[in-house]
Parts: structure tokens; C-alpha cells; sequence
């Protein structure tokens, strides 16, 4: 399943980049004409000289793109989605300098912690000896930058569910969370069926869930504890793009590929405390799905509750952003 780049860039990039105000655009292009010959140097910055800060400070900001950010965010990716054999508005010029050179003069505007900029986005990380993580929220500017210090914490940045309900919640509009993670709103190519499936079950149980996910929920090894199949340096030294799992046994058990099952359900997002009990709505709502589950053979349904001091941060935030703006 990949990101159907070309059809993001032309229904979500391409009308708006191709459609800002004229003096907008300008600005842009007399930023990449200066800085077309440019190169990266050892810290992966274009040097920012006075002439291109100049530049920059002179193309207006305005509250519709959020400003620098936003046309960060804008241009680099009509750059590097853009099919190939398709016209650009900046002709040949390279599209992610321009980006760069904004990200630097951005990252001089805020006290960013843990927080990281790159092509105009706010990036959450986390990091420690044994991993780093991180996500895209929004575009980065001071009042965003406020609500995601009040909302994000490590467990987020670490949980792909939590930051797809925190992308949700983000105070922007839905185009732009659509340009920030496009896959996240069906923009892929050759989908695979429990991604389909996911969203059909989110359909069909709609508002009583925050998310819905076919995924694993229990393993079934032949003559042992139950596992996924792990790959190990044999497997690594077997060559090629893509690992063959039968180059090998399991690392963990030593048995073959074939000696390990996964069997799928249906993972649910909710906002209650299921060992309460479920409220008849919520019943009646997964007998009306059982059929449809027994016959893409999903054994059952895990819920996963939403932690309510996530969710009380996310109501806070946004009441407070709304009366900031």
C-alpha cells in the first residue's frame, strides 16, 4: 500500500499553491531564483545570507496559509508530489530550497523544546536510547505551537491511534489536515484489505467510535507459545528489497514461517470505560456488524479506551484557542 502522491497533488496541492495571490507567488519565485544554485551544506541547511532573509520577509503572511509555515509546507510539496511530465508554475526551479531556507528563519521564532521544524510543520518527537519517534501535527505557528504543548505527551508521540485522534482534533481546517497526512484520509494506492476493511467498519459504527483498525489480535504458533513470525540476521543476509520469512526460521522459536498463524479481529477506539458495560446503542451497533466480521473471518473485537485525560487536554485546548482567536 503506498501514498498516491499524483492524486494528492493534484486535488490537494496543486489548486491551492497555483491559486495564491499574486504577490504570494512572486515572493516565492524571487526566493528560489536567488537561491537556484545554492547547495546543502554539512548541517543539510541552504545558508541563509542576508539577501535571502530579505526575501523572505518580504512575501506577505496571511492567516489563510498560516503564513510562512504554511507555504513551507505549501511548496515543498508541490515539488516533490508533483508527477512526473507535469507542468510547474516555477518552471524548473527547485522547490524544497525554498522550504529549507523558510524552516530556518521559522525555527528562529519559537522555543521549540521537543519539538522540531521541518517544511513548516510542527514535528513532536520523542527520543531515547532504544528509539526516536515522531509526527507532523500542524503548521507552525505560535498559537498552534501553544495548543499542541497542551495536548501532545510522550504516549501520543509513541501511539499511531493516538496521534490520528490528536491530528483530528488539531484546530485547523480539514484541507489541511489532508495536506499534513494525506494517507490518513484514503489518498493510497493499491490498498490492501484490512486497510479497506478498517474503514468500512468506521462507516458503519460512525459516531460511537473514535477509530477503527483490522489488525492481529492473538498469535498461533504450531508446538508453541503463540508469536509473530521474527525475522533475524539470516533473514537480513538473505538479499533483496523485500525479506523472504522462508529464508530462515523464526528467530524466537526456531520454527518456519508456515508454523505461525495470525489471527485478525477488530481493534475500536472508544471515549468509555468498557469494563462498566456498554450502552445499548453501542450494543446493537456490533450485532448489526457480526455478520460482516464472521465473513472476512475476524474473530472478535478489542476495545481500547481513549485515556480521558487526553481527551479533557483536547477539549481544553481547543476552548482556549477558540477564545485566543
Amino acid at each position: 500500500m503506498d501514498f498516491d502522491y499524483a492524486r494528492a497533488w493534484k486535488e490537494l496541492i496543486a489548486p491551492v499553491v497555483e491559486a495564491l495571490p499574486a504577490d504570494v507567488l512572486s515572493g516565492i519565485k524571487a526566493v528560489l531564483e536567488e537561491c537556484k544554485d545554492a547547495r546543502q551544506e554539512h548541517d543539510l541547511n541552504i545558508e541563509l545570507t542576508d539577501t535571502r532573509r530579505r526575501l523572505i520577509a518580504a512575501i506577505p503572511e496571511r492567516d489563510e496559509y498560516y503564513g510562512l509555515a504554511g507555504l513551507s509546507c505549501l511548496i515543498y510539496r508541490y515539488g516533490h508530489w508533483k508527477p512526473s511530465k507535469t507542468n510547474s508554475i516555477f518552471g524548473d526551479a527547485v522547490c524544497w530550497k525554498f522550504s529549507n531556507l523558510v524552516d530556518q528563519v521559522l525555527r528562529k521564532r519559537f522555543e521549540l523544546g521537543s519539538y522540531q521544524i521541518h517544511e513548516g510543520l510542527l514535528r513532536a518527537t520523542f527520543s531515547s536510547k532504544h528509539e526516536w519517534s515522531w509526527f507532523e501535527v500542524c503548521p507552525a505557528v505560535p498559537g498552534l505551537h501553544a495548543w499542541c504543548r497542551n495536548v501532545i505527551d510522550t504516549r501520543v508521540i509513541r501511539d499511531d491511534m493516538l496521534q490520528k485522534i490528536v491530528g483530528n482534533a488539531v484546530p485547523i481546517g480539514d484541507n489541511w489536515k489532508r495536506i499534513i497526512n494525506p494517507m490518513q484520509y484514503g489518498y493510497v494506492e493499491k490498498p490492501d484489505d484490512r486497510y479497506k476493511l478498517s474503514i468500512e467498519f468506521s462507516k458503519l459504527l460512525g459516531n460511537l467510535v473514535y477509530d477503527c483498525k483490522v489488525d492481529a489480535v492473538r498469535y498461533l504458533t504450531e508446538g508453541g507459545e503463540g508469536h509473530p513470525f521474527c525475522i533475524g540476521a539470516k533473514h537480513m543476509r538473505s538479499g533483496g528489497f523485500a525479506l523472504d520469512p522462508n529464508a530462515a526460521p523464526c528467530y524466537v522459536c526456531k520454527r518456519p514461517y508456515a508454523d505461525h498463524t495470525t489471527v485478525y479481529g477488530l481493534h475500536v477506539w472508544v471515549g468509555f470505560d468498557a469494563t462498566l458495560g456498554l450502552t445499548d446503542e453501542f450494543r446493537d451497533k456490533i450485532k448489526s456488524i457480526a455478520e460482516k466480521m464472521k465473513s472476512h473471518e475476524l474473530e472478535g473485537i478489542a476495545l481500547h479506551q481513549v485515556d480521558k485525560n487526553l481527551l479533557k487536554r483536547i477539549n481544553t485546548a481547543n476552548t482556549e484557542h477558540e477564545s485566543d482567536n
